[in-house]
């Protein structure tokens, strides 16, 4: 099962840069709403091919090092939550079990007043 992060934990460990956290929107949605800090965006819709993805590929076309299953510093993010949960299931049978997801998301991050970036897509987009 799934397990969960709050506002505060994230917001300390996206601080202490301890937490990959992965943004599954869709590139035009980080562009109208800004992006959390130290996020990197892989849209839910290409989540699963991108992780079948080599070390090489993933970060070449992603600009980060590609999770590894058993990673517990890996944080999913979307706008309310749903998707997070989505993908769970989609990640589950690719061994990545120890994923965290934030269920309040963006909207609860920003009703937390959390700060926003606005993307950089110059390296990710192609």
């Amino acid at each position: 099962m799934w397990s969960g992060i709050e506002y505060g934990e994230l917001s300390e460990s996206v601080g202490r840069g301890a937490v990959k956290l992965i943004d599954i929107r869709q590139p035009w949605e980080l562009i109208q709403t800004g992006k959390l800090p130290g996020s990197y965006n892989i849209p839910m819709n290409q989540l699963v091919h991108a992780l079948s993805l080599s070390e090489h590929q993933f970060l070449h076309q992603y600009n980060f090092p590609k999770p590894r299953p058993r990673d517990s510093n890996v944080v999913l993010t979307c706008r309310s939550g749903r998707r997070v949960r989505v993908a769970w299931n989609q990640l589950e049978p690719l061994g990545y079990c120890n994923v965290r997801l934030y269920f309040g998301s963006y909207l609860d991050w920003k009703a937390n007043g959390g700060p926003l970036l606005e993307p950089d897509f110059s390296q990710t987009l192609q």
